[in-house]
């Protein structure tokens, strides 16, 4: 949402509905993960010149493995946290397994950078400093 990355108050913070929690639907053929649009709550940030962005590491794995899978990475600019939708297949994914729990956890990261976005964007690479983080988990039954 354009409108999230534009909300400045006069006293000159920036204002973001930020995520509580995380969706997971899951059917014998597909388990599919993104962030719940309904829970937020606000956060305030002093005004950040800058280029702003998120970072997402979302990983997902059986309940009681205490293994680290590889991680799906995500990057965009702005502040709004529709970030898309993760899906999971038996072929090439390994999951979802009938009968097995998922635990399902994504990190974000709200971020301001003075690296201008475009391709390759690699906003690490210049000036950056974290604003918020948060890790959102949940177990998929």
């Amino acid at each position: 949402m354009l409108l999230a990355a534009l909300m400045m108050l006069s006293s000159g913070q920036l204002v973001v509905q930020v995520p509580t929690r995380l969706t997971v639907t899951r059917t014998a053929a597909e388990l599919t993960v993104l962030v719940d649009q309904t829970g937020r709550k606000t956060e305030r940030f002093p005004d950040s010149k800058g280029v702003l962005g998120i970072e997402s590491e979302l990983t997902v794995r059986p309940r009681g493995d205490a293994g680290r899978p590889a991680p799906r990475l995500g990057l965009t600019s702005g502040t709004s946290f529709e970030l898309g939708t993760s899906l999971y297949h038996p072929t090439p994914d390994g999951l979802p397994v009938p009968g097995a729990e998922y635990v399902v956890t994504m990190k974000l990261v709200l971020f301001v950078t003075d690296v201008p976005v475009g391709h390759h964007w690699r906003p690490r690479s210049g000036s950056f400093r974290v604003l918020w983080t948060t890790t959102l988990e949940t177990v998929s039954r």
